[in-house]
Protein backbone atom coordinates (compact mmCIF):
# COMPACT_ATOMS: atom_id res chain seq x y z
CA UNK A 1 0.00 0.00 0.00
CA UNK A 2 2.11 2.87 -1.28
CA UNK A 3 1.51 6.10 -3.15
CA UNK A 4 2.41 6.12 -6.82
CA UNK A 5 5.51 8.08 -7.84
CA UNK A 6 3.26 10.47 -9.80
CA UNK A 7 1.16 11.20 -6.73
CA UNK A 8 4.24 11.68 -4.54
CA UNK A 9 5.54 14.24 -7.03
CA UNK A 10 2.22 16.07 -7.16
CA UNK A 11 2.12 16.24 -3.36
CA UNK A 12 5.11 18.59 -3.49
CA UNK A 13 3.89 20.81 -6.30
CA UNK A 14 1.95 24.02 -5.84
CA UNK A 15 -1.78 23.43 -6.17
CA UNK A 16 -5.01 25.26 -5.47
CA UNK A 17 -7.52 23.87 -2.98
CA UNK A 18 -9.53 21.94 -5.58
CA UNK A 19 -6.36 20.17 -6.69
CA UNK A 20 -5.55 19.51 -3.04
CA UNK A 21 -8.89 17.73 -2.62
CA UNK A 22 -8.29 15.76 -5.81
CA UNK A 23 -4.94 14.62 -4.43
CA UNK A 24 -6.61 13.59 -1.19
CA UNK A 25 -9.05 11.39 -3.09
CA UNK A 26 -6.23 9.89 -5.16
CA UNK A 27 -4.42 9.13 -1.93
CA UNK A 28 -7.33 7.15 -0.57
CA UNK A 29 -7.93 5.35 -3.86
CA UNK A 30 -4.29 4.23 -3.81
CA UNK A 31 -4.78 2.34 -0.55
CA UNK A 32 -5.39 -1.38 -0.75
CA UNK A 33 -6.24 -2.43 2.79
CA UNK A 34 -9.41 -1.79 4.78
CA UNK A 35 -7.67 0.24 7.49
CA UNK A 36 -5.02 2.86 6.73
CA UNK A 37 -1.61 2.39 8.28
CA UNK A 38 0.36 5.01 10.24
CA UNK A 39 3.37 4.95 7.89
CA UNK A 40 1.30 6.82 5.29
CA UNK A 41 0.68 9.79 7.59
CA UNK A 42 4.01 11.49 6.92
CA UNK A 43 3.49 11.53 3.16
CA UNK A 44 -0.06 12.77 3.54
CA UNK A 45 1.03 15.50 5.95
CA UNK A 46 2.88 17.10 3.03
CA UNK A 47 -0.53 17.84 1.53
CA UNK A 48 -1.89 19.34 4.72
CA UNK A 49 1.18 21.49 5.24
CA UNK A 50 1.49 22.52 1.57
CA UNK A 51 2.37 26.17 1.06
CA UNK A 52 -0.59 26.46 -1.31
CA UNK A 53 -3.12 25.20 1.23
CA UNK A 54 -5.43 27.90 2.60
CA UNK A 55 -5.10 28.63 6.33
CA UNK A 56 -1.73 26.83 6.13
CA UNK A 57 0.24 25.72 9.16
CA UNK A 58 3.63 24.34 8.18
CA UNK A 59 7.05 23.49 9.56
CA UNK A 60 5.91 23.60 13.19
CA UNK A 61 8.48 23.81 15.99
CA UNK A 62 8.00 24.43 19.72
CA UNK A 63 8.88 28.09 19.13
CA UNK A 64 5.89 28.43 16.78
CA UNK A 65 3.36 27.32 19.41
CA UNK A 66 2.01 29.56 22.17
CA UNK A 67 -0.03 27.73 24.81
CA UNK A 68 -3.11 29.74 25.80
CA UNK A 69 -5.18 27.39 27.91
CA UNK A 70 -5.26 23.75 28.95
CA UNK A 71 -8.71 22.52 27.99
CA UNK A 72 -8.74 18.89 29.03
CA UNK A 73 -6.42 16.12 30.22
CA UNK A 74 -7.03 12.38 30.28
CA UNK A 75 -4.96 9.23 30.37
CA UNK A 76 -5.08 9.19 26.56
CA UNK A 77 -4.53 12.80 25.49
CA UNK A 78 -4.00 16.42 26.39
CA UNK A 79 -6.11 19.09 24.69
CA UNK A 80 -4.96 22.71 24.63
CA UNK A 81 -6.00 25.98 23.08
CA UNK A 82 -2.90 27.27 21.31
CA UNK A 83 -1.75 29.86 18.82
CA UNK A 84 0.29 28.35 15.99
CA UNK A 85 2.12 30.90 13.86
CA UNK A 86 -0.46 33.41 15.07
CA UNK A 87 -3.54 31.29 14.36
CA UNK A 88 -5.71 30.18 17.28
CA UNK A 89 -6.54 26.50 17.15
CA UNK A 90 -6.90 23.38 19.27
CA UNK A 91 -3.95 21.06 19.65
CA UNK A 92 -4.88 17.56 20.75
CA UNK A 93 -1.79 15.57 21.74
CA UNK A 94 -1.91 11.83 22.33
CA UNK A 95 0.10 9.40 24.39
CA UNK A 96 1.48 7.06 21.73
CA UNK A 97 0.40 3.43 21.85
CA UNK A 98 2.98 0.70 21.47
CA UNK A 99 1.83 -1.93 19.00
CA UNK A 100 1.21 -5.44 20.30
CA UNK A 101 0.51 -8.81 18.63
CA UNK A 102 -2.62 -8.89 20.79
CA UNK A 103 -4.09 -5.82 19.06
CA UNK A 104 -7.33 -6.54 17.14
CA UNK A 105 -6.52 -7.03 13.45
CA UNK A 106 -9.64 -5.25 12.20
CA UNK A 107 -9.46 -2.12 14.36
CA UNK A 108 -6.98 0.70 14.83
CA UNK A 109 -6.47 1.38 18.55
CA UNK A 110 -3.99 4.27 18.49
CA UNK A 111 -6.01 7.42 19.19
CA UNK A 112 -3.78 9.70 17.12
CA UNK A 113 -3.96 7.40 14.12
CA UNK A 114 -7.74 7.07 14.46
CA UNK A 115 -8.37 10.81 14.70
CA UNK A 116 -5.81 12.08 12.19
CA UNK A 117 -6.83 9.61 9.48
CA UNK A 118 -10.53 10.32 10.09
CA UNK A 119 -9.96 14.07 9.75
CA UNK A 120 -7.89 13.56 6.62
CA UNK A 121 -10.76 11.65 5.02
CA UNK A 122 -13.38 14.16 6.19
CA UNK A 123 -11.27 17.02 4.86
CA UNK A 124 -10.82 15.30 1.52
CA UNK A 125 -14.56 14.68 1.23
CA UNK A 126 -15.43 18.32 1.95
CA UNK A 127 -17.02 17.92 5.39
CA UNK A 128 -14.62 20.37 7.04
CA UNK A 129 -15.45 22.93 4.37
CA UNK A 130 -19.16 22.38 5.07
CA UNK A 131 -18.47 23.22 8.75
CA UNK A 132 -20.19 20.02 9.90
CA UNK A 133 -16.98 18.94 11.66
CA UNK A 134 -14.15 21.16 12.92
CA UNK A 135 -11.66 22.21 10.27
CA UNK A 136 -8.46 20.17 10.21
CA UNK A 137 -5.13 21.95 9.82
CA UNK A 138 -2.62 19.11 10.01
CA UNK A 139 -0.49 17.03 12.35
CA UNK A 140 2.69 17.38 14.39
CA UNK A 141 4.53 14.07 14.74
CA UNK A 142 7.26 12.68 16.98
CA UNK A 143 7.18 15.60 19.43
CA UNK A 144 10.05 15.88 21.91
CA UNK A 145 8.26 16.80 25.17
CA UNK A 146 11.50 18.11 26.72
CA UNK A 147 11.40 21.00 24.26
CA UNK A 148 7.77 21.83 25.08
CA UNK A 149 8.05 22.34 28.82
CA UNK A 150 6.37 23.10 31.13
CA UNK A 151 3.27 22.29 29.07
CA UNK A 152 3.98 18.62 28.31
CA UNK A 153 5.00 17.33 31.73
CA UNK A 154 2.53 14.45 31.41
CA UNK A 155 4.48 13.12 28.42
CA UNK A 156 8.02 13.17 29.86
CA UNK A 157 7.94 9.56 31.04
CA UNK A 158 6.31 8.13 27.93
CA UNK A 159 8.25 5.40 26.17
CA UNK A 160 7.22 6.72 22.74
CA UNK A 161 7.09 10.32 21.57
CA UNK A 162 3.62 11.87 21.32
CA UNK A 163 1.85 13.08 18.19
CA UNK A 164 -0.79 15.80 17.83
CA UNK A 165 -3.54 17.03 15.54
CA UNK A 166 -4.34 20.70 14.96
CA UNK A 167 -8.01 21.52 14.49
CA UNK A 168 -10.36 24.47 14.48
CA UNK A 169 -10.99 26.37 17.71
CA UNK A 170 -14.76 26.92 18.04
CA UNK A 171 -15.96 29.15 20.91
CA UNK A 172 -19.31 29.38 22.70
CA UNK A 173 -20.70 25.92 22.13
CA UNK A 174 -22.88 23.41 23.97
CA UNK A 175 -23.63 19.76 23.47
CA UNK A 176 -27.07 18.76 22.20
CA UNK A 177 -29.56 18.11 25.00
CA UNK A 178 -33.07 19.14 25.94
CA UNK A 179 -32.04 22.73 26.62
CA UNK A 180 -30.48 23.07 23.17
CA UNK A 181 -32.93 20.82 21.34
CA UNK A 182 -34.79 21.70 18.17
CA UNK A 183 -36.18 19.49 15.42
CA UNK A 184 -33.90 21.16 12.90
CA UNK A 185 -30.76 20.72 14.98
CA UNK A 186 -31.25 17.05 15.79
CA UNK A 187 -32.23 16.23 12.19
CA UNK A 188 -29.11 18.04 10.98
CA UNK A 189 -26.90 16.12 13.40
CA UNK A 190 -28.32 12.82 12.17
CA UNK A 191 -27.78 13.88 8.56
CA UNK A 192 -24.18 14.85 9.36
CA UNK A 193 -23.52 11.44 10.88
CA UNK A 194 -24.77 9.82 7.70
CA UNK A 195 -22.45 12.05 5.67
CA UNK A 196 -19.57 10.99 7.90
CA UNK A 197 -20.50 7.35 7.30
CA UNK A 198 -20.76 7.98 3.55
CA UNK A 199 -17.19 9.29 3.68
CA UNK A 200 -16.09 5.92 5.05
CA UNK A 201 -15.60 7.04 8.64
CA UNK A 202 -17.17 5.19 11.57
CA UNK A 203 -16.86 7.51 14.63
CA UNK A 204 -17.50 4.75 17.16
CA UNK A 205 -18.57 7.25 19.84
CA UNK A 206 -22.12 8.46 19.00
CA UNK A 207 -22.93 10.19 22.27
CA UNK A 208 -24.42 13.65 22.96
CA UNK A 209 -21.06 14.97 24.20
CA UNK A 210 -19.85 14.77 20.59
CA UNK A 211 -22.92 16.45 19.03
CA UNK A 212 -22.37 20.17 19.31
CA UNK A 213 -24.34 23.41 18.84
CA UNK A 214 -22.71 26.82 18.52
CA UNK A 215 -25.40 28.96 20.06
CA UNK A 216 -24.63 32.36 18.52
CA UNK A 217 -24.48 31.01 14.94
CA UNK A 218 -26.75 27.94 15.28
CA UNK A 219 -24.01 25.87 13.67
CA UNK A 220 -24.28 22.16 14.52
CA UNK A 221 -21.44 19.70 14.07
CA UNK A 222 -19.75 16.52 15.32
CA UNK A 223 -16.45 16.30 17.20
CA UNK A 224 -14.00 13.76 18.58
CA UNK A 225 -12.81 11.03 16.22
CA UNK A 226 -10.13 9.42 18.37
CA UNK A 227 -11.96 6.08 18.24
CA UNK A 228 -12.92 6.35 14.58
CA UNK A 229 -12.28 3.60 12.06
CA UNK A 230 -11.73 4.72 8.47
CA UNK A 231 -12.29 2.32 5.60
CA UNK A 232 -10.44 2.31 2.31
CA UNK A 233 -12.13 4.12 -0.55
CA UNK A 234 -14.59 1.77 -2.21
CA UNK A 235 -13.63 -1.33 -0.23
CA UNK A 236 -15.58 -1.28 3.00
CA UNK A 237 -15.70 -4.64 4.76
CA UNK A 238 -18.88 -6.36 5.88
CA UNK A 239 -17.87 -5.83 9.51
CA UNK A 240 -17.36 -2.11 8.94
CA UNK A 241 -20.72 -1.94 7.18
CA UNK A 242 -22.31 -3.54 10.23
CA UNK A 243 -20.64 -1.03 12.57
CA UNK A 244 -22.03 1.86 10.52
CA UNK A 245 -25.53 0.37 10.38
CA UNK A 246 -25.61 -0.17 14.14
CA UNK A 247 -24.32 3.34 14.82
CA UNK A 248 -26.99 4.86 12.56
CA UNK A 249 -29.67 2.84 14.36
CA UNK A 250 -28.32 3.99 17.73
CA UNK A 251 -28.46 7.60 16.57
CA UNK A 252 -32.03 7.10 15.34
CA UNK A 253 -33.06 5.80 18.75
CA UNK A 254 -31.39 8.76 20.47
CA UNK A 255 -33.22 11.19 18.17
CA UNK A 256 -36.56 9.53 18.96
CA UNK A 257 -35.94 9.52 22.72
CA UNK A 258 -34.83 13.16 22.76
CA UNK A 259 -37.89 14.23 20.74
CA UNK A 260 -40.21 12.28 23.05
CA UNK A 261 -38.68 13.78 26.19
CA UNK A 262 -38.89 17.27 24.72
CA UNK A 263 -42.55 16.81 23.76
CA UNK A 264 -43.31 15.45 27.24
CA UNK A 265 -42.03 18.70 28.72
CA UNK A 266 -38.89 17.25 30.24
CA UNK A 267 -35.86 19.46 30.13
CA UNK A 268 -32.35 19.74 31.38
CA UNK A 269 -30.35 22.36 33.17
CA UNK A 270 -27.55 23.38 30.85
CA UNK A 271 -24.12 23.09 32.34
CA UNK A 272 -21.60 25.89 31.91
CA UNK A 273 -21.42 27.09 28.33
CA UNK A 274 -18.74 25.16 26.51
CA UNK A 275 -16.07 27.67 25.60
CA UNK A 276 -14.27 25.31 23.25
CA UNK A 277 -14.90 22.00 21.60
CA UNK A 278 -13.67 19.73 24.37
CA UNK A 279 -15.37 21.20 27.45
CA UNK A 280 -18.52 19.79 28.98
CA UNK A 281 -17.98 16.16 27.99
CA UNK A 282 -19.49 14.71 31.15
CA UNK A 283 -23.15 13.70 31.24
CA UNK A 284 -25.29 16.63 32.50
CA UNK A 285 -27.68 16.35 35.46
CA UNK A 286 -31.40 16.07 34.67
CA UNK A 287 -33.40 18.98 36.12
CA UNK A 288 -35.76 21.62 34.81
CA UNK A 289 -35.12 24.60 32.55
CA UNK A 290 -36.61 26.24 29.47
CA UNK A 291 -35.85 24.42 26.21
CA UNK A 292 -34.66 26.47 23.25
CA UNK A 293 -36.70 26.71 20.09
CA UNK A 294 -35.76 26.51 16.44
Amino acid sequence: MFLSEELKLRCHQDADESTYLELCILFYESAASSIFQPHLLRVFSVLLMSESFSEKIKGITAADVTFINLLKESEFSCVSQVAVQGKTCVMKMYHAVEKSPADPPDREIDNFTCESIAYQRLKAKGLCQQAVVPDFYGVIEQINPKKWQPHLKKFLNDKLRPNAVLIEYIPNICQINLSTFSERRIAKLHAILRSIHAAGVYPGDPYPRNMIVQMDTDRVFWIDFDRAQTSSEGSITERQRQWIQEEDEMMGEFVDFLKADYQDGKSIVPGPTITHIYDGSSTPVMVSTTPSGD
